[in-house]
């Protein structure tokens, strides 16, 4: 029969190997801690499902354009179909990614600590296609309403916010990086300019409208529901206000996931408000004419 020694003995041992293997497998300085994370990993399903929502939004007016003005030029078909390709990408790669946190690597800490592939890859495609509706707008200040000075600032902002961007896809694939004050700085930065974009493009859109209240379409005056999708979706009312608590809740919560919702959600709105312009005949935009028609 062993003795208590030998019992007392062995059970030290166990607890010592116990101990070694948890903290082995803590990363080493994690500032981005996995209690944080698993609380917010439903935040970014609740991010997916919202952002989601507005995506069958995009796809219904990309449908109804491509149907009802298919006649438009081809470059300006082009252009509003890469842009919509973006975004149908941005959806499957979100997809994907919320697949791997959730079913694959749940169990898994490494899981809850490494940006996957394919989110890295949305947040890439989510910058391209946010700076495309940027410069849009940019070319068109500058072609219809002359205005080169806003329009070299509202290009110059762009260009910033799309560099950081792309900068920030190719740092080290982790979430605890966030926590990092260069890092929070670089991303604070860009969604800053990102901000005073869309503020210069609301201001613009408001003082040189495209459409205007009495506008119609197969004349069909405008309701109040038009005119409320005029002033919070195409004169960039709601993008801006969300792009504005990303930039809030990312300054203070950084180390979670909370900015997740409001990155998905704030690039389908600027899709979307981008469509909802493109949704009227080109009659209703003599400046299409000539950008596309020369």
């Amino acid at each position: 029969m062993p003795s208590i020694a030998h019992v007392d003995s062995t059970s030290s041992h166990l607890s010592s190997d116990i101990a070694f293997v948890a903290m082995a497998e803590e990363p080493v300085g994690l500032t981005l801690t996995r209690e944080e994370l698993e609380e917010t990993l439903g935040v970014f399903f609740l991010g997916y499902v919202l952002s989601s929502v507005i995506y069958g939004f995009n796809f219904f007016q990309t449908w109804r354009y491509s149907s009802r003005f298919s006649s438009d030029p081809l470059l300006l078909r082009t252009f509003v179909a890469t842009v919509c390709i973006l975004d149908l990408a941005t959806v499957a790669l979100t997809s994907h990614a919320l697949y791997i946190y959730l079913i694959e690597l749940f169990p898994k800490t490494v899981g809850l600590v490494n940006m996957t592939v394919t989110l890295r890859m949305e947040i890439l495609l989510a910058v391209v296609s946010t700076f495309l509706v940027q410069s849009y707008y940019a070319y068109r200040l500058w072609f219809e309403h002359k205005k080169n000075s806003v329009a070299m600032v509202l290009e110059i902002l762009s260009l910033g916010a799309l560099a950081l961007g792309i900068a920030g896809v190719f740092q080290e694939p982790t979430f605890d990086v966030l926590g990092l004050l260069h890092v929070r700085l670089q991303i604070t930065f860009r969604h800053f300019l990102v901000l005073l974009a869309g503020l210069l493009l609301a201001i613009m859109q408001w003082r040189l409208p495209v459409q205007r209240f009495s506008s119609s379409v197969d004349g069909e005056k405008q309701d109040w529901f038009d005119k409320l999708v005029l002033c919070v979706i195409t004169r960039f009312g709601m993008v801006n206000v969300v792009q504005l608590g990303y930039l809030i809740i990312f300054v203070i919560l950084p180390r979670t996931a909370f900015w997740l919702p409001f990155h998905l959600c704030a690039q389908k709105l600027y899709v979307n408000s981008f469509l909802n312009e493109y949704d009227f005949p080109l009659i209703e935009n003599p400046w299409l004419n000539g950008i596309f028609l020369g």
